[in-house]
């Protein structure tokens, strides 16, 4: 496990622990079978009784068939002997993901808090992993050549690599999603080049914001607001500019990880990855010629006048 992410050894250490470890073991290597396998997987469960995933039930299999191929590597089983490799277990998926439409994203937005409007919007038009995505940090974003550089992941609060060597290519932004993100910057109370982008001020950004709270507090429950509200007050988030940012994507990364992010409000897959300086620097005032996206257009300079609304600082 020396070049796994501290994410994927957590969850084999968890499979082990909970699930194979129990049953298998106290058993002989060679009195493992494939049928008992088989019939093992399908009566597993979750903590509250449900069935456990198909993806899930595939990844245990997974690990016991490296298990077992370690086993033979050594010596400690004669070639050829891994039962696992005939084990049937399917890995579809339990339910088709709703995908958002970007009338639909905006509605999401218009129901949040500034803070959490920008986390969902930057995500929703990069595509990022949510271990990305709060792993990053302000000097990781290059507001004058419009990319961010992802160079770490953060899992339970440990930082770690990114997932794959492709993730840590710059992610390009449209000049509207850097305006903002520059305007949180100005309004968030940590904007220095080593603090998180999104900093939890209940751990006084000391870490960023715990995935699953945001999920469960903040994005489905807005999710859920925004089927009943007609009011998009985000009117200047074009459709377009997914289009253009998935465009840019499909070039960069060869057709991987695009529009990953808009199935997040209902699905955990991807919300929930520095350099150390900014060339813009710090701003000195609230006003919009302090930023670096001056002479860009007009549409990045119309979204910082409409970035710079009342709202407040969560504080979650």
């Amino acid at each position: 496990m020396i070049n796994l992410t501290y994410a994927t050894k957590t969850i084999y250490r968890d499979f082990l622990t909970r699930w194979v470890r129990p049953t298998w073991g106290s058993l002989n290597i060679r009195d493992v079978r494939t049928i008992a396998i088989e019939n093992w997987l399908r009566k597993l469960l979750r903590a509250n009784g449900s069935p456990l995933a198909p993806s899930t039930k595939a990844k245990i299999r997974n690990l016991m068939s490296v298990l077992f191929n370690h086993a033979i590597r050594h010596e400690w089983l004669e070639q050829g002997r891994n039962p696992i490799l005939l084990v049937r277990q399917s890995a579809k998926r339990q339910r088709i993901p709703e995908w958002l439409e970007p009338e639909e994203l905006s509605a999401l937005l218009s129901q949040l808090d500034r803070c959490f409007r920008v986390m969902v919007f930057l995500d929703a038009a990069t595509g990022l992993r949510r271990s990305e995505l709060l792993a990053l940090q302000w000097g990781d974003v290059e507001f004058e050549n419009l990319q961010i550089v992802v160079q770490r992941s953060i899992y339970r609060n440990v930082v770690g690599n990114c997932k794959t060597e492709a993730s840590k290519k710059p992610v390009p932004m449209d000049p509207i999603l850097a305006a903002e993100l520059w305007a949180w910057k100005q309004h968030s109370s940590y904007s220095q080049p080593y603090d998180w982008v999104f900093a939890s001020p209940r751990t006084k950004g000391k870490n960023p914001y715990w995935p699953y709270i945001i999920l469960s507090r903040i994005v489905r429950p807005g999710r859920n607001a925004s089927r009943n509200s007609k009011a998009c007050r985000l009117a200047h988030v074009p459709a377009q500019l997914f289009h253009d940012i998935d465009r840019k994507r499909r070039k960069r990364e060869g057709g991987t990880r695009t529009y990953a992010a808009l199935e997040l409000p209902l699905h955990t897959g991807n919300l929930f990855s520095g350099s150390n300086s900014v060339k813009a620097g710090r701003p000195t005032s609230g006003n919009s010629d302090d930023c670096p996206l001056e002479g860009r257009g007009n549409r990045s300079a119309r979204a910082v006048i409409l970035a710079q609304d009342t709202a407040t600082e969560p504080n979650r």
